[in-house]
């Protein structure tokens, strides 16, 4: 029916959307990695950490 096959392509265009999102995640992941692993040593020694100690871990 056409309600159906309308309903296949909304899901396959949401895959498509959600495949690049996550494979954009995990580049931003990858680039990033050294200023995430910052941030967590931080966040293991501390619970909170403020928003001047965060910029200082990601620059």
């Amino acid at each position: 029916m056409l309600g159906e096959k309308f309903g296949d392509a909304i899901g396959a265009e949401v895959k498509i959307l959600l495949d690049n999102a996550y494979a954009t995640a995990q580049k931003l992941i990858r680039e990033n990695r050294d200023k995430l692993d910052r941030v967590a040593e931080a966040l293991m020694h501390k619970e909170v950490i403020s928003a001047e100690e965060f910029q200082e871990l990601i620059k």
